[in-house]
């Protein structure tokens, strides 16, 4: 009798461990989502993002 109690108490710690493990998961998994989402994308050639020249350094005068 004491045994069962005590496997059943252990299996109990264990599966909820487990369940906790995977809701932590789960919550990362939609966080990284949200800011994959919400991240604005630059427009090509729109503002100066297109030909930069760069002004300072060893590649001066280069075109990224």
């Amino acid at each position: 009798m004491q045994t069962e109690i005590l496997n059943t108490m252990a299996t109990g710690r264990i599966t909820r461990k487990v369940l906790d493990y995977i809701a932590h998961i789960n919550k990362e998994a939609k966080q990284m989502n949200y800011v994959k989402e919400l991240k604005k994308s630059v427009e090509h050639g729109k503002n100066g993002t297109q030909k930069y020249v760069i002004k300072e350094g060893d590649n001066k005068g280069k075109i990224v």
